[in-house]
């Protein structure tokens, strides 16, 4: 008998058996659709204003279920409770871990020190924790380090372009005022220190 045609005897002695997958397709269609979807996530938000600098309470917290929820917002209350914010919140914004002090960047800024993004030539070997002299690169008339041991708290991150983006270093406010007037004629360098 032609191969054609043993294929045909087949598929019709096969009949039933394909309705019957069919229909069990069709019946976890049909249940998966009237299915009732998972309930959205209850995150935490701010219940109400707070400011920048606040210690956070259970007392400041609600659970509202988002969906979709926001990456890293938190569900527990022991994970926040505790945590000052690093920027105002207002009523009803989710907690998620940037707007907390310690969270935004890799290492944490020592006290009393500012973070300020910096375009350097070495940003791209520069790691979270080193230590860095911040230099003013071929300008005789600012010859000293425009900050000393300034920590890097967050590594340059790639660009779309191939190169990276700046490095975040914690330094002092008078070193940023500094750093500000420099980079504004000179070109900026770091050189790494113990």
């Amino acid at each position: 008998m032609p191969l054609l045609l043993t294929l045909r005897v087949w598929a019709w002695r096969a009949r039933p058996l394909l309705a019957l997958v069919l229909l069990a397709l069709l019946a976890l269609a049909a249940a998966h659709a009237v299915a009732p979807d998972a309930p959205a996530p209850a995150v935490l938000v701010a219940a109400t204003d707070l400011a920048a600098g606040d210690v956070l309470t259970g007392d400041d917290l609600r659970a509202v279920p988002l969906d979709p929820a926001p990456v890293g917002a938190p569900t527990d209350p022991a994970a926040v409770v505790g945590r000052a914010l690093a920027v105002a919140v207002p009523a009803g914004l989710p907690l998620v871990p940037e707007l907390l002090d310690g969270e935004r960047f890799t290492r944490d800024p020592p006290a009393g020190t500012v973070v300020v993004p910096l375009e350097l030539d070495e940003a791209a070997v520069l790691v979270a924790g080193d230590r860095v002299d911040v230099l003013a690169v071929g300008c005789p008339e600012h010859p000293a380090a425009l900050a000393r041991r300034a920590l890097v708290v967050q590594a340059a991150e790639p660009t779309g372009s191939g190169g990276v983006g700046p490095v975040l270093v914690a330094v002092t406010r008078a070193e940023v005022s500094e750093i500000s007037e420099v980079r504004a004629v000179c070109q900026l360098g770091a050189a790494l220190v113990e």
